[in-house]
């Protein structure tokens, strides 16, 4: 499961920073889903470790990444949402997934 974690989280953060190029629409749709998902998947992770920080951050990205209920806002804005998304993934696969006490995964 350390392993899946990490790979999602590289998948996220590689498409978003892949989405400061010109891309089709429907680029920026499975986007979303998978952010969201990503994001959404992580809160759980952080949740399940008691890193309550961090299973609120991934949860407000979720919802600010979410395809249902798209929150519309200008591209300048959502370029720096995803170098800002990206980075976060990055920081956090040295802080979730990983029990530290026994070097293995808690999830």
């Amino acid at each position: 499961m350390y392993y899946f974690l990490i790979f999602i989280r590289l998948i996220a953060a590689i498409m978003l920073f892949w989405a400061l190029s010109d891309n089709p629409y429907g680029y920026y749709t499975l986007l979303r889903w998978v952010v969201f998902m990503v994001m959404g998947i992580m809160a759980f992770t952080a949740y399940k470790q008691e890193k309550e920080p961090w299973a609120w951050s991934f949860t407000f990205a979720a919802i600010l990444f979410n395809p249902l209920f798209p929150i519309h806002l200008s591209r300048n804005i959502w370029a720096f949402l995803d170098i800002f998304a990206s980075i976060f993934i990055f920081i956090s696969l040295f802080f979730v997934g990983v029990n530290r006490k026994q070097g293995q995964e808690n999830a």
